[in-house]
This record gives C-alpha cells, sequence and structure tokens, in this order.
C-alpha cells in the first residue's frame, strides 16, 4: 500500500518521471518453468497496467525507454519460491533499460540478500526511538516548507488534532512507522 501511495504522489507531479506500481508476484505467469528467466518492458507495463488501452501501453513503453519513468517493483518478498527466477528477470531487464530510468523496488527485511542482487541502492527504513516524536517533527517541518496559513499555529494545531482522530480512529495503521508517515503526510496536504 505504501509503495502504491509513492506512486502516486509521484504521478501528481507534472516534471517528474511517469510512475508504473507492479507487484512483483504479477510477473510469475510469465516466467518460464526453467531458466534463463527473461521479460521485457512491455511484460511489465502490461503486469502493472493489465488490461489497459493499447495507447497507454505505448505510452508507458515510451516513457521506460527514455528512461522518464520510475518502476515502482512492490514487494520482492511475496514472491515466494519464486524469488531467484524474478530477481533474475528484472535484473536482467535492468542492464537492457537506460541507465536513466528510476527504479524502487520493496521488499521486507528477509529478502535483503535477494534484493542486492538487483544491484540497486539499498536502504532500510528503521523504526524511529519515539515515533510520535517524530511525526510531530515531521509536520512542523511540512509546515514550515508550505509556508503561508500552513505555518500558522492555527494550521498546526488543526492538523494535530486531524492526526489525534485517526490515531484513534485506526490505531492499527498507526502502528507501521511507514504507514504512520504517509498519513501524517497526507493530513498535512
Amino acid at each position: 500500500m505504501a509503495s502504491r501511495c509513492i506512486a502516486a504522489r509521484w504521478a501528481a507531479h507534472e516534471k517528474a518521471p511517469v510512475p508504473l506500481w507492479l507487484r512483483l508476484r504479477d510477473l510469475i505467469p510469465l516466467l518460464p518453468a526453467a531458466g534463463p528467466y527473461r521479460i521485457d518492458a512491455r511484460d511489465v507495463v502490461q503486469a502493472g497496467v493489465s488490461d489497459a488501452q493499447p495507447q497507454l501501453v505505448e505510452a508507458l513503453l515510451a516513457r521506460i525507454e527514455q528512461g522518464h519513468a520510475l518502476l515502482v517493483l512492490d514487494a520482492l518478498d511475496e514472491t515466494l519460491d519464486r524469488r531467484d527466477a524474478v530477481v533474475e528477470a528484472v535484473a536482467d531487464l535492468l542492464d537492457r533499460l537506460p541507465e536513466e530510468l528510476d527504479v524502487l523496488v520493496t521488499s521486507r527485511h528477509s529478502c535483503l540478500r535477494s534484493a542486492t542482487l538487483l544491484r540497486l541502492p539499498v536502504y532500510e527504513l528503521r523504526t524511529p526511538r519515539n515515533l510520535e516524536d517524530t511525526l510531530d517533527q515531521l509536520l512542523s517541518v511540512v509546515a514550515e516548507q508550505l509556508g503561508g496559513p500552513a505555518g500558522t499555529v492555527a494550521w498546526t494545531a488543526e492538523r494535530r488534532a486531524r492526526i489525534a482522530h485517526s490515531r484513534r480512529a485506526e490505531p492499527d495503521l498507526w502502528r507501521v512507522p511507514l504507514l504512520a508517515t504517509l498519513i501524517v503526510l497526507l493530513i498535512a496536504q
């Protein structure tokens, strides 16, 4: 869910590369039973947009081939027993795509070793020592960056009240640091 939100936010910026989000497990049916495992950009686009109009597929392919896209490849950990095949296919594809192409692969920590085979930078999200304080600092920074009415005490107080309400109404979401961070950013909009 978080990676879909990232892709959606990216899509909202007109100067940003066009995002394409897909679950990596959706590539599994495209892979042969035995290697070598290969996919092409069209496979990725079709897995990401399913039964989309041909014009959309072609437009996304053009953006990918020009390096003006963001591939958000979600949930490497959900590929289970086909993980090695998926990693081999994706690594091969990335070797054939433009260097300028932005790629984000998400996974739980259990797949860190597999993820390194993609030869992409690896970043690990860690839980802050005090999530509540961190999120309040985030809200303050967002208010400062937005300026204008967002920089006022009233604006910040209203957002803090919305955050408190959301914490009470959806406590499970607030237990996941990344989701809590995204909720704060959404409330700050």
